[in-house]
């Protein structure tokens, strides 16, 4: 593959090649993405071909940061656009126009990610049915709590935090006969808990993980003043 991409990876194209390239750009060559990125920082709107696989590289690749400012401007199309002009729903277009349909969920692109992103719930590569999985969940722009869940295979997981300049909270719920690897996130210096009982694990690259088993786990990390 050339080592070459332009804005309009995010425009055009079938959504297999959006997701293929996508993926390869944020994921395998991230010395290489800096225009791609610096392009969507500067236009942060949204466009309908492939923009959910777009949307599933910028999380894969920990831009959860970027996706949160494409999606909560109002100024240009968009969902805070829509919100902003009155929808209630979603709607046909990016742009809300009264001439189609407002009750459409052809443009529920982000769904996904208040679940996988916000809430950190995803499962294991290989994983059937979310028996074993992964909860990272993810603090970015103005939110500061998040809560969500669904039921799997084996019954419900859900996941609640909350976040704050002291402390981050986070109690998740694991169906049973499966197993999670939680990602706290934690700086040098922090002090990490589970279940009222203090951590001793040093954090890399930001995260603090922890493996457990099915059952609702408490976690809290005392950030460093």
């Amino acid at each position: 593959m050339a080592g070459h991409y332009t804005q309009k990876l995010f425009c055009h194209g079938c959504c297999n090649s959006s997701f293929y390239l996508a993926s390869h750009l944020f994921q395998q060559q991230p010395s290489k993405h800096k225009h791609s990125v610096t392009h969507l920082r500067f236009d942060q709107r949204q466009h309908s071909p492939g923009y959910r696989y777009v949307l599933k590289a910028l999380s894969a690749a920990g831009l959860n940061d970027l996706i949160y400012d494409m999606n909560a401007r109002d100024d240009v199309p968009g969902y805070g656009y829509q919100l902003r002009h009155g929808a209630t729903a979603l709607t046909e277009s990016w742009q809300a126009l009264p001439s189609v349909s407002n009750n459409h969920f052809m443009l529920g692109h982000l769904l996904e990610w208040f679940y996988e992103g916000l809430p950190g719930i995803r499962q294991q590569p290989g994983s059937i049915g979310y028996r074993e999985l992964i909860i990272a969940p993810v603090a970015v722009g103005e939110v500061n709590a998040a809560k969500g869940g669904f039921r799997t295979a084996y019954g419900p997981v859900s996941v609640d935090w909350n976040s704050s300049e002291d402390r981050f909270a986070l109690t998740v719920n694991i169906p049973p006969n499966s197993t999670a690897q939680v990602a706290l996130p934690a700086a040098s210096g922090d002090i990490c808990w589970m279940n009222g009982r203090v951590i001793s694990q040093t954090p890399v690259d930001g995260k603090v993980n922890i493996r457990v088993s099915s059952g609702k786990h408490a976690f809290r990390v005392d950030r460093k003043k």
